[in-house]
């Protein structure tokens, strides 16, 4: 993994001094925080969408430009059938699907599902991401921060990338499924195996 390779480059420093002390770094250090106005901010996104009558809050990230680029994701439409799906099954969940400014234009509700149209502060999207029960993904930045702070994730993430980018490093749970090459001719197998999982980690939580 790639921030294995960070270490394994500070060790390289000094084998003996960094393999006696490398237990005693407090990895808690390294957790995201945000600010006052980033909490007041997200309070108010949630208050007003009346977030305290669900049980639990699923984050949605289906925008990933690299991963689009790369045609490893899913499209707006199939996203939207998993959403569809989830949030039908678990009415007592509310299902925030995470946008970004370039996507703002993008708009859906639903009963139980939002859209959180973020600015270009990204604290804010550390602060929403920390109020997560779950977070299911593309392969993007979201999933990194999700999993400094520890919020469970299913994400979706390329075979070769499987190995160095997946989430799961700093001590919570990350279940990636990898999309091989040409992964799009059995399209509907990984769709369906995503919703599963889901489906599963959903009914643990």
């Amino acid at each position: 993994m790639e921030i294995q390779r960070y270490i394994n480059l500070v060790r390289e420093i000094d084998h003996k001094i960094f393999d006696k002390n490398y237990h005693f770094i407090d990895f808690n250090q390294i957790r995201l925080k945000t600010s006052k106005i980033h909490k007041d901010y997200i309070d108010k996104v949630l208050q007003n969408i009346k977030y305290k009558k669900y049980d639990k809050i699923i984050g949605i990230c289906p925008f990933s430009q690299t991963s689009m680029r790369k045609d490893m994701n899913f499209n707006l439409n199939e996203w939207l059938k998993i959403v569809n799906m989830l949030s039908n099954k678990f009415q007592n969940y509310l299902f925030l699907i995470l946008s970004y400014p370039k996507a703002n234009n993008f708009d859906y509700q639903k009963n139980n599902v939002f859209v959180f149209k973020n600015n270009n502060d990204l604290l804010n999207l550390v602060e929403i991401t920390s109020r997560l029960d779950l977070l299911l993904s593309s392969d993007t930045g979201n999933v990194h921060i999700a999993d400094n702070l520890k919020i469970p994730t299913l994400e979706i993430i390329s075979k070769k990338t499987y190995n160095q980018w997946r989430g799961g490093w700093y001590g919570g749970y990350c279940k990636a499924i990898p999309l091989p090459y040409k992964w799009n001719k059995n399209k509907d197998k990984y769709l369906d195996k995503f919703i599963s999982e889901a489906i599963l980690i959903l009914n643990k939580l």
